[in-house]
């Protein structure tokens, strides 16, 4: 990187004021202590919640110490200590840094107007006026520099943090969830066998048949629940069981699996799939597990909306040559930012009751059929939005018959 000014213009600089014209500056600048610090202070940007704010008044009076002895004699090695030191302070209070160059600006001007306003002779202020604005480009320089170094730093070791945290959660989490699945799925399967074997005793009591009906539903969602731990604990071999299937088919059928629900919370549901069959190659039972999860969830979002606003739920799907998406938007509430950040991580739920499972099995399985997954959500509408690779260029023309 080119530093502001060479070691040579600064030499030509110091030509500019003797040694006397220089003493003179310097009694300026002591004289000018107390009232450039408290006009600093003043005008800066300084917030309310800036927890190293007590360190800002001297920060203001080293800087300008260090003006004083650069007019002697340049020493880098000190500015750079000094950079360093306020630097960890303005990261620490979380201050950005175009804030922080603000007022190092806010800083050079209080005093180039104070010197302007001085009794020293005109060429005496033209002179330091250049001194200070070169001062004030190699201070700059050296906060840049010092402040992107220490961001990388701290970004480099909060990325390493999230990574062997996500490695321990999840090794952790396919030990548990294994165990768990196994525990719980065998008098699962138990209850519901013995549950279907009594119901058959009643099949002409219709109040009877809907409370078993209800039984065989929650085991249901209990299974589902299980069948996730156990596809997150361990993920099947994808290749055993790919095949070629018609992706506008399968999320046709999907979407039939879930307009009765839709239909009960008065939801308007939308559907866009082109007249043309889009051939991929993957585990359509897995596709479809995604497909499901994912309506399921945008059900859920929008049931929370107000009865006077309209609820809905459209679902596109289109393609290129090699590349198939689909979008499944709903106008439920925005997912917050903290959320949203994590949300493909196992245990992360927008749900009160939620297990987290979902979507983390989801990305999981699109990662698998070398897709991508990814989520946008403002205050009008939240999108998933598949992409996945296709066969054969993709398309082929349906037949007028079918």
């Amino acid at each position: 990187m080119i530093e502001p000014f060479s070691i040579r213009g600064e030499r030509q600089m110091r030509t500019y004021l003797s040694i006397n014209e220089k003493e003179k500056v310097i009694q300026f600048l002591n004289q000018e202590e107390t009232p450039f610090k408290k006009t600093c202070l003043t005008k800066m940007k300084i917030s309310e919640n800036d927890k190293n704010r007590h360190y800002i008044e001297g920060n203001i009076i080293s800087s300008l110490r260090i003006l004083k002895l650069f007019l002697r004699k340049r020493n880098d090695s000190l500015l750079r200590r000094m950079t360093k030191q306020i630097v960890t302070q303005r990261i620490e209070a979380d201050v950005d840094l175009s804030t922080f160059l603000m007022n190092i600006q806010i800083g050079k001007e209080v005093l180039l107007e104070r010197l302007c306003q001085s009794s020293l002779e005109q060429d005496i202020i033209l002179r330091t006026t250049i001194f200070i604005n070169q001062f004030s480009d190699r201070y700059i320089y050296y906060v840049v520099r010092q402040y992107t170094k220490m961001k990388d730093r701290i970004i480099l070791e909060k990325s390493q943090f999230i990574q062997e945290m996500n490695s321990d959660r999840l090794t952790i989490l396919g030990k548990i969830s294994s165990s768990f699945a196994h525990e719980f799925r065998n008098p699962l399967t138990t209850v519901k066998g013995f549950v279907q074997l009594i119901q058959r005793k009643y099949d002409d009591d219709e109040q009877m048949g809907h409370y078993f009906n209800l039984i065989n539903t929650e085991i249901d969602r209990l299974e589902s629940n299980v069948s996730r731990f156990l596809f997150l604990s361990k993920m099947p071999n994808v290749s055993d069981e790919m095949t070629h299937f018609d992706l506008g088919e399968l999320v046709q059928y999907s979407t039939e699996f879930m307009k009765p629900k839709s239909v009960i919370e008065n939801i308007n549901l939308q559907i866009r799939i082109p007249d043309k069959k889009i051939m991929m190659y993957g585990v359509p039972e897995q596709i479809n597990q995604v497909l499901l999860n994912i309506m399921s969830n945008a059900i859920d979002a929008v049931i929370e909306i107000d009865h006077h606003h309209q609820r809905k739920i459209n679902i596109n799907l289109e393609s290129t040559d090699d590349l198939a998406t689909i979008t499944i938007s709903n106008n439920g509430k925005r997912i917050p930012q903290h959320l949203l950040e994590n949300i493909f991580q196992p245990f992360v739920s927008t749900k009160e009751l939620g297990t987290g499972l979902g979507l983390s099995v989801c990305k999981q399985i699109i990662e698998k059929h070398q897709g991508e997954i990814y989520i946008t959500t403002n205050d009008k509408e939240t999108s998933f939005f598949l992409k996945m690779k296709l066969v054969n260029d993709g398309v082929e023309t349906k037949d007028v018959a079918e």
